[in-house]
């Protein structure tokens, strides 16, 4: 009996263990490629396309500069925060891209995607997949 239930909490460890890679420092992931909006939702709004064709490039100088066809590049800020638990992005007043200003909290940070919400609003999450 015994044996069967540390059987069973060892294989909880592994599997939610594997799920995401937590250890994955969010500078040296976002600095590696470009990204885009690969999900935005604010409260019952889901508004993913409204990205569409917007790639992001996040510095190590702490700058990120935003592409998309026939637009200019739009220059905005980012900084993590706590130890991989918090990321700052700023844009300053640059229309659509001022929904994205926000201290947000890290849910994840796997090599291709970073899951975040909205501090006091979980409803609102954004995921950054790398292109």
């Amino acid at each position: 009996m015994k044996k069967g239930v540390l059987f069973l909490a060892l294989l909880m460890v592994f599997s939610f263990g594997g799920c995401t890679n937590d250890d994955e420092d969010i500078e040296d992931v976002l600095t590696q490629g470009t990204w885009k909006v690969g999900y935005i939702n604010e409260g019952n709004d889901e508004d993913t396309s409204l990205f569409y064709g917007y790639v992001f490039t996040f510095l190590p100088d702490g700058t990120v500069t935003v592409d998309r066809p026939n637009i200019a590049q739009a220059p905005g800020t980012w900084n993590e925060h706590d130890d991989n638990t918090r990321l700052e992005l700023d844009f300053g007043q640059s229309g659509l891209l001022e929904r994205l200003n926000e201290d947000w909290f890290v849910d994840y940070v796997e090599d291709t995607e970073v899951g975040l919400h909205e501090a006091g609003k979980p409803y609102n999450q954004l995921r950054l997949d790398q292109r």
